[in-house]
C-alpha cells in the first residue's frame, strides 16, 4: 500500500511539473482580394522577369511541430520560377526550383514533407501534395508568430503570371502551466507523506 501511495505521488508530481501538451492547427491565408494588397500579385511585378513577394502576418502563438504551404498561381512557363518561404527570423527554404519546363500554373499545390512525391517528379500544374525541394521541418520548433514571406523569383523573360492565393497550414503545440490548485494539492500530499514517515519511525 505504501509503495502504491508513493507511486501515485510521484506520478502526480510529474504531471504537475510537465503540464499538458496541447496541439492545434493554425491556417493563415492570403486570398484573392486580400485587403492588405498581398494577393493577387503579378508575377513578376513588372516586365517579364523579377521577384514577387507576398506576406502573411500571423498573430496566433505556438511552437511549430509541422508546417505545410498551399500555393495557387498562374504562369505560362513554370520552369522559370523559384518559390521560397521565409520565416519571421529570416530562415529561408526553397519550395520549388524551376520544375515543370514550359508547363502552365501551380494549381492547388501543397508542399508537405509527408507527401508521397517529390516536387521534382511532378508536372504542371502540380495539383496535389508534393515534397518540397528543401524540407519544411527546418521550421519545426519555431514560433508561428510573425511575418512569413513567400518569394517568387521569375528568372527568365517572356512569360508572366499571377499569384492568386497562398496559405500556411501549421500544427502547433504548447506546454500549459500547472494550475495553482494542482500544485497546492501536490504540496499537501507530500507534506502528509513526510508526516506519515516521521510517525512510522517513532512507532518503530
Amino acid at each position: 500500500m505504501l509503495r502504491n501511495l508513493i507511486g501515485a505521488l510521484v506520478g502526480l508530481a510529474f504531471l504537475a511539473m510537465a503540464g499538458t501538451a496541447n496541439a492545434t492547427t493554425i491556417t493563415a491565408s492570403c486570398l484573392d482580394g486580400d485587403p492588405a494588397g498581398q494577393c493577387p500579385l503579378a508575377i513578376p511585378p513588372s516586365g517579364t522577369f523579377g521577384t514577387t513577394t507576398s506576406d502573411i502576418n500571423i498573430s496566433e502563438s505556438g511552437t511549430i511541430t509541422d508546417l505545410n504551404v498551399y500555393v495557387d498561381l498562374t504562369h505560362t512557363w513554370v520552369g522559370d520560377l523559384e518559390i521560397s518561404l521565409v520565416a519571421p527570423d529570416g530562415t529561408q527554404i526553397l519550395l520549388f526550383g524551376n520544375w515543370g519546363d514550359s508547363g502552365d500554373n501551380l494549381t492547388d499545390t501543397i508542399f508537405d514533407d509527408e507527401a508521397g512525391t517529390n516536387i521534382s517528379a511532378g508536372s504542371a500544374p502540380f495539383t496535389g501534395s508534393f515534397i518540397p525541394d528543401q524540407s519544411l521541418s527546418a521550421f519545426d520548433g519555431f514560433s508561428i508568430t510573425g511575418l512569413w514571406t513567400l518569394i517568387i523569383d521569375d528568372l527568365a523573360s517572356s512569360d508572366i503570371g499571377e499569384l492568386r492565393e497562398w496559405r500556411i497550414i501549421a500544427e502547433v503545440g504548447d506546454v500549459s502551466v500547472p494550475e495553482p490548485g494542482t500544485l497546492a494539492l501536490l504540496g499537501a500530499a507530500l507534506a502528509g507523506l513526510g508526516l506519515f514517515y516521521r510517525r512510522r519511525r517513532l512507532v518503530h
